[in-house]
């Protein structure tokens, strides 16, 4: 019946020319979606190069057990990095209670990489080892907390583009540090990714972080994107 519908619409046009036909047009549009997915792959690749080179690199500081600590400890991982105070009254203790949650969903998931929590501190005056150590205590077991000499803390804050600044403290030496409330997303390559403001929510920052975990296999794969444009380790 479909036979004869053709046969009376396209009278020169034989069945077999449909199918090649049909054919060829499948093969046009498979390569056509081939493509474009590559090209989303580059645009991808492309914005990875060009935050790498903006934000984030190479740090050295001390971890809350006193033991010095490079960011070369945090290759192969992905981790979550929030800068604060362990002073402060409301806004970091709201943040890590928010970063446990997304830890926690995603530890839920036993076919995600765990995802390491990390705390710098921007008030190293009074965050001591000890006193970081103390304070993590009431959030998620896994978050390791940093802290340094007042330098090396400059020296990270300046990496990742965090604002910080103490007030005047006043007679009891209570200060308050106005900083940047921002965590930054970091790959396993130690790249820079993405970042998360305060009002992004656990299910927000979940479905990133695995999008973005989707998207690196993908661009460490043999690609066409990657024979173009090589991922430097």
């Amino acid at each position: 019946m479909i036979r004869s519908a053709v046969k009376r619409l396209f009278p020169g046009m034989t069945w077999k020319s449909v199918t090649i036909g049909s054919v060829i047009l499948g093969s046009f549009g498979a390569g056509y979606v081939f493509l474009e997915q590559e090209k989303k792959l580059m645009a991808k690749k492309l914005r990875l190069e060009s935050l790498r080179k903006t934000i984030g690199g190479a740090f050295n500081l001390t971890d809350h057990h006193g033991q010095s600590f490079g960011s070369d400890k945090l290759l192969g991982r992905w981790v979550l990095i929030y800068f604060g105070f362990t002073h402060c009254p409301d806004i970091c203790p709201e943040e890590l209670e928010k970063i446990t949650d997304v830890i926690n969903v995603l530890d839920a998931n036993p076919s995600i990489t765990k995802v390491e929590p990390l705390f710098v501190s921007v008030d190293p005056a009074r965050d001591t080892p000890q006193a970081v150590e103390k304070y993590l205590k009431d959030f998620h077991p896994r978050l390791l907390g940093l802290t340094g000499s007042q330098e090396d803390v400059n020296k990270v804050t300046q990496l990742f583009r965090v604002y910080s600044h103490a007030a005047i403290p006043d007679e009891h030496n209570e200060y308050i540090v106005d900083h940047t409330i921002i965590t930054y997303l970091i790959n396993p390559d130690g790249e820079f990714v993405d970042y998360y403001m305060r009002s992004n929510s656990v299910e927000q920052i979940v479905k990133s972080v695995i999008a973005h975990m989707k998207d690196y296999e993908v661009l460490k794969k043999d690609s066409l994107v990657s024979r173009l444009l090589p991922i430097s380790s």
